[in-house]
């Protein structure tokens, strides 16, 4: 403990790794699967990750980080069968902050119906939370997101609109320029569309650090690439425009560009 308060991460994770794995231990494995994570050393963040949430399976966060990371990782099945748990887990949840949050997570690859019926229901739960909390605008993309995996584009659009007003950092409003391009484009409004697919690739090229100099929204920085490939792959003109020829390129480095998955 004492090593970990004077950031000697991996000196303390050596001396971790010699006692057999316990739940007692997951305050430690959420401290090293962070420190790896942002580093981009991927594979050791994966073993703290999957511990966090085998031996502390009713705490949300560890799903809100292993969830994008093994998508990072390709390993689509690994995902399904996360979400698979994470909806066991959280699927009646009246909390409107674990239900944004299990949303999200869940929403990554779409999912089938039976589990979309349940994510619905949780979407619904994240919009009761307080609307003038700093955190309202992740519980509005929860939201659109949802609407937009169930084919509702318009409903989509209307929940995802009320976010870049708002003090909601540029992680959220980069994933709901995102997300919003990809249901306007569905809604055909070209224009539209084109506008707000430039508007997440302004802030990809002006926030987005690069793998291994991640800071603690690496999750986001996962989630923000993986939205944007799914545009790519929408709508390819429009994103080859904003990022494929230009300085947007360099904010995928470090990260496979291919939608859906190798193993989807």
């Amino acid at each position: 403990e004492l090593l970990l308060l004077s950031a000697q991460y991996d000196d303390s994770e050596t001396i971790i790794r010699t006692i057999v794995p316990h739940e007692t231990l997951v305050p430690f494995y959420n401290v090293f699967g962070g420190v790896h994570a942002r580093r981009g050393e991927w594979l050791e963040a994966l073993t703290n990750w999957n511990y966090v949430v085998k031996y502390a399976p009713a705490d949300h966060m560890g799903y809100m980080y292993l969830a994008p990371l093994l998508l990072q990782l390709d390993d689509v099945a690994g995902y399904k069968n996360l979400r698979t748990q994470m909806l066991r887990q959280f699927g009646n949840t009246s909390d409107p902050r674990i239900a944004e949050r299990m949303v999200t997570a869940s929403l990554l690859l779409p999912p089938a119906a039976d589990e979309m019926a349940v994510i619905a229901r949780m979407a619904d739960v994240a919009t009761t939370g307080e609307t003038n909390s700093d955190g309202w605008g992740f519980n509005l993309f929860a939201k659109g997101f949802a609407e937009y995996r169930h084919g509702h584009f318009a409903p989509a659009a209307e929940w995802l609109e009320q976010i870049p007003p708002l003090d909601a950092g540029w992680n959220c409003r980069t994933e709901a320029y995102l997300v919003l391009a990809m249901a306007q484009f569905q809604l055909h409004q070209s224009e539209a569309s084109h506008d707000s697919l430039a508007e997440a690739m302004h802030g990809l090229t002006q926030k987005l650090s690069k793998a291994g100099h991640l800071d603690e929204q690496w999750n986001a920085w996962i989630v923000d690439h993986l939205l944007m490939r799914e545009a790519e792959a929408l709508m390819p003109v429009s994103a080859e425009t904003e990022s494929g020829t230009g300085a947007g390129a360099s904010c995928f480095c470090g990260m496979n560009r291919s939608w859906p998955p190798h193993k989807f």
